[in-house]
């Protein structure tokens, strides 16, 4: 038996506790045993802390070290996954790395394991979009995208498909509505960086990225927006 061990505890808000709770989790982190290695993941929500319950807050941070892992900007991230592709002996065009993080999101622990699989999946030399939609399953914001985009096209035909597709999943209708109200804000946001002339640096405070692709198979100009 290991002589220590390892609790991930994922989205669990640490400043959302309450009452009794609250004070169990205070003499809890105040007293963690020595074996215990405790992980905090704050994945799909954002850690933000709470100076207002002094307790908690100086229990938190005389006791754990908060490390925050920043999102690679899209040109580091492009020549990540060149270079992990390359030690596969495999190539990727810098619009195709594009769609990969279009279709599976920027996280690398996500996207390392879709490298691994498209390496063994493409037939030439080359990873392509066609090997991409082939192997890779679509991230619910990429979907989520796919069905905004087509709604705003008129594209009713194909929005009904999309959203038929994710239902069939099991996807969660509130979670479904949530994201997609996130998308289209995030796209009434660039609209206004556009017409106000911002940059990069205003979206940014406001979470929000754009990402433009080059040209698809079809011939038109892919952009996407991402937080």
């Amino acid at each position: 038996m290991a002589d220590r061990s390892l609790i991930i505890l994922s989205d669990y808000d640490l400043f959302r506790v309450s009452g009794g709770q609250r004070d169990d989790l205070i003499l809890f982190l105040k007293d963690i045993p020595e074996w215990a290695c405790i992980v905090f993941v704050y994945d799909t929500i954002e850690y933000k802390a709470n100076k207002s319950v002094k307790k908690l807050y100086d229990a938190i941070y005389e006791n754990i070290e908060i490390i925050e892992f920043h999102a690679l900007e899209q040109r580091d991230l492009i020549k990540w996954i060149t270079g992990e592709f390359k030690k596969l002996n495999k190539n990727i065009a810098s619009n195709t790395a594009e769609y990969l993080i279009f279709t599976r999101g920027d996280l690398m622990t996500g996207l390392l394991p879709e490298i691994g699989k498209l390496a063994a999946y493409a037939s030439g030399d080359e990873i392509t979009e066609r090997d991409i939609d082939a192997v890779c399953e679509p991230i619910l914001s990429t979907e989520v995208f796919r069905l905004s985009d087509a709604v705003l096209k008129g594209d009713y035909n194909r929005a009904a498909g999309i959203l038929s597709d994710l239902l069939k999943a099991r996807t969660e209708p509130i979670l479904l509505l949530a994201t997609l109200g996130g998308q289209l804000r995030r796209i009434y946001t660039a609209r206004l960086a556009w017409d106000n002339k911002k940059n990069k640096d205003w979206l940014a405070a406001r979470k929000t990225r754009i990402w433009t692709g080059a040209r698809t198979r079809s011939g038109s100009v892919r952009i996407w927006i991402g937080v």
